[in-house]
């Protein structure tokens, strides 16, 4: 299956309902970068490349926050609200149709 976007997802007082953030630069080289810490992989090259490998999936697979309230809800919505998001950005990637 290929991969379409990573969310990060965070917890937060502010909102009532899910939102999804998109993430460039610095703070998707961050968001993955700390999802990413495995400590029991770490040699003296692992920095390196886990740079390395950021850098490569940054270019081809976009970077996203989900931001989820802080209070329990229906975890049931989420991936539903997931799906909607993903669902937005194909319609989004998929060529208009032209008209002859």
């Amino acid at each position: 299956v290929p991969v379409k976007v990573f969310y990060e997802l965070r917890r937060s007082i502010t909102v009532s309902t899910p939102r999804v953030r998109s993430l460039e630069g610095m703070d998707a080289f961050l968001a993955l970068l700390k999802n990413l810490y495995n400590p029991s992989a770490l040699t003296a090259d692992t920095p390196r490349r886990r740079f390395h490998a950021i850098r490569k999936i940054l270019k081809r697979i976009p970077v996203k926050r989900l931001i989820l309230p802080r209070a329990a809800g229906d975890p049931l919505k989420v991936p539903a609200f997931v799906l909607r998001d993903l669902m937005k950005m194909e319609s989004a990637w998929s060529p208009s149709p032209t008209s002859k």
